[in-house]
């Protein structure tokens, strides 16, 4: 029996295991589409500062001079973010004297240094505003005047609390 051997089927065999065998050939045909990324910025605002409105020493004797304070509060928003800011809260410190009734001492806020624009107490007359950066501070002084000669009692420690309040 004779057996004879086909020359160009070996040739293809050895190709076949080659082409297969590498690694480069391994992916034959390639596909690409587009993948979103995708994110939805929201307005949003944040006190970085709420500096008291400190009017130091009070002499109630003293009927000539009215004392000042000064505070201030600061923000930031997102950009583009608009905004109503105001101040809540009556305009009243109070304080117990060593009796144990409570005294009252009134004071007033104001948006200016001449002491002559009221700072706004609800959202019905606020401070209104855009944000042009969320990066760039929002600053507003708070100016605040306590009118000679209140009928309190010396050494008491009056205080108040408002709510710095901003809506957005």
């Amino acid at each position: 029996m004779k057996h004879s051997i086909n020359l160009s089927g070996i040739i293809f065999a050895v190709f076949l295991l080659i082409v297969t065998a590498s690694p480069n050939n391994a992916m034959a045909a390639s596909l690409s589409g587009n993948l979103e990324v995708k994110a939805t910025s929201t307005s949003s605002c944040s006190f970085k500062t709420l500096a008291a409105v400190d009017f130091g020493t009070y002499n109630p004797l003293d009927a000539s001079d009215d004392i000042d304070g000064q505070g201030s509060v600061i923000f930031n928003c997102a950009r583009g973010t608009e905004y109503k800011f105001y101040i809540e809260g009556t305009r009243t410190m109070t304080a117990t004297n060593p009796s144990g009734t409570v005294e009252e001492l009134p004071f007033t806020l104001y948006t200016d240094s001449n002491r002559s624009i009221l700072f706004p107490i609800d959202n019905t007359s606020t401070l209104t505003g855009t944000s042009e950066s969320s990066l760039t501070d929002i600053q507003y002084p708070v100016y605040g005047k306590i009118k000679a000669a209140e009928n309190v009692t010396k050494g008491l420690n009056f205080i108040a609390t408002l709510q710095a309040t901003l809506e957005y």
